[in-house]
C-alpha cells in the first residue's frame, strides 16, 4: 500500500471532476486544502505548487541553515517524496532575529 507518493496523482473523485491531477495522494484528501490554505503563496498566476514551495524552502533554509551539500540532497529527497515540510518557522526566522535584536539594541541602549 502506498501512503505518500512522489508523483501527482489523478483522482477519480465523487465530486464529478474525473482525471484531476493533485499534488498528494488520493489517500490524503485532506492535504490539498491545509497546504494550499498554509503553505502556497499567492502568485500572480494563482497559487504555488507543492514544486514551487520546496524549492522556495530549500532556498530559505540554504541560506540560513549553512547545510552541506549531503544535507541540502536529503531534504530535497525527502520534500519530493512529501515525508517532510520543514515548518513555516523556518522562513520567518530571518525576520524573527532581526526583531530580536532590535530589542536587545533598544534595551542596552536603556541600560538594562
Amino acid at each position: 500500500m502506498t501512503i505518500a507518493t512522489s508523483q501527482p496523482e489523478t483522482n477519480n473523485s465523487a465530486s464529478g471532476k474525473e482525471n484531476v491531477t493533485t499534488d498528494f495522494p488520493i489517500t490524503a484528501p485532506a492535504a490539498n486544502p491545509v497546504f494550499y490554505r498554509t503553505y502556497s503563496r499567492k502568485l500572480p498566476a494563482g497559487r504555488e505548487s507543492w514544486e514551487q514551495v520546496n524549492k522556495r524552502n530549500l532556498d530559505g533554509l540554504k541560506k540560513l541553515g549553512g547545510l552541506n551539500e549531503a544535507e541540502i540532497n536529503l531534504m530535497q529527497r525527502m520534500q519530493q517524496e512529501k515525508k517532510a515540510l520543514p515548518s513555516a518557522q523556518v522562513a520567518q526566522l530571518p525576520t524573527i532575529l532581526t526583531r530580536v535584536s532590535r530589542m536587545h539594541e533598544q534595551k542596552s541602549q536603556k541600560g538594562l
